[in-house]
């Protein structure tokens, strides 16, 4: 994980002799969570001490604001998210944004949409572009089990990658010249050891024709 983005409410209640900020301020004071395991479905009682016990990172929420930001700290690793209110209330926000990152290669790309059910987390990530970055995928993808060409190529995205290399990775062009050079080099050694070269047995041929044209 990288980093967790809170957006609040900004509506306000139609009742003018309501607090403006009536909306905006349930969301604190609050603590934002990420765990490896699943949190529990309890409310109340000990419930926030076990989430906080559960988690391996947390952040208070003290300051009523559009936005915040809450920057993960390093290495941190975790799968559930849990948005919790110190006291029994109301919780009203707007929306919650997570990035993440895979190891130290780099973003997977922005996703476009995050759907959450109880048991699981779907989340569509937008198509890549850069063709430096198809052919990275691609080639890792295709390079871990051949059989995953098949998959890729029923994609757009990678559809032109599949025409241009099949189910085969990419080999380097200088990579492709050596091992071409290496061949031959075991031919000529093997014509040495086993026989005459053949330059020695075509200036053979042409010596005994011309024999017999002499005769």
């Amino acid at each position: 994980m990288h980093m967790i983005k809170i957006w609040n409410r900004t509506d306000e209640p139609p009742d003018v002799t309501m607090a403006r900020d009536k909306y905006s301020s349930r969301l604190v004071p609050s603590w934002i969570m990420a765990s490896q395991k699943p949190y529990s479905d309890e409310v109340g009682g000990p419930s926030l001490v076990n989430a906080l016990g559960l988690s391996v990172a947390r952040m208070h929420l003290t300051k009523n604001q559009r936005c915040t930001t809450w920057r993960v700290p390093e290495n941190i690793s975790a799968r559930y998210i849990r948005l919790q209110l110190e006291n029994f209330d109301f919780l009203h926000f707007a929306q919650v944004e997570v990035f993440g990152i895979v190891g130290v290669n780099g973003s997977v790309g922005r996703c476009s949409r995050v759907v959450c059910g109880k048991q699981c987390t779907v989340a569509i990530v937008r198509p890549l572009t850069d063709p430096a970055d198809i052919n990275r995928v691609y080639r890792r993808a295709v390079l871990a089990d051949a059989q995953n060409a098949d998959i890729l190529r029923q994609r757009e995205t990678f559809a032109l990658e599949y025409d241009k290399r099949g189910r085969r990775a990419d080999i380097p062009s200088s990579a492709r010249v050596e091992g071409a050079a290496s061949e031959r080099n075991r031919s000529f050694r093997r014509a040495g050891t086993g026989a005459a070269k053949p330059c020695c047995l075509a200036s053979s041929a042409r010596a005994a024709r011309s024999a017999r044209r002499a005769s």
